[in-house]
């Protein structure tokens, strides 16, 4: 499994689309499983579960705090969930203007 990582609209989509036959969006798949009331350690389980051959991470902790305790929640959960991605992936890429940048 990859992780791909970056802001947004960096390139991320389009190199998946032809490197991978299935990607993971990992933003939208952590918000899913908080929403149903999973907690932190259930929601990391469930993504090194998924089995998928590629994790789209969008980095989003570089902004704003949100007002919004889910959405606060949501951020630190994922955050730590990328991490233990990471820590799982064969390789961590991340794009930046549409260049790729082999971080493992």
């Amino acid at each position: 499994m990859d992780l791909i990582t970056g802001g947004l609209y960096q390139g991320q989509e389009e190199y998946i689309k032809e490197n991978y036959e299935s990607c993971l969006d990992l933003l939208d798949f952590v918000r899913e499983l908080l929403f149903e009331g999973k907690n932190e350690d259930e929601i990391i389980e469930c993504v090194l579960d998924k089995n998928s051959d590629a994790v789209l991470a969008i980095e989003i902790g570089a902004g704003l705090i949100p007002v919004d305790s889910f959405e606060r929640n949501l951020r630190e959960v994922y955050g730590r969930c990328s991490c233990e991605v990471a820590k799982k992936a064969d390789r961590v890429i991340k794009f930046t203007c549409g260049i790729k940048t082999y971080i493992k």
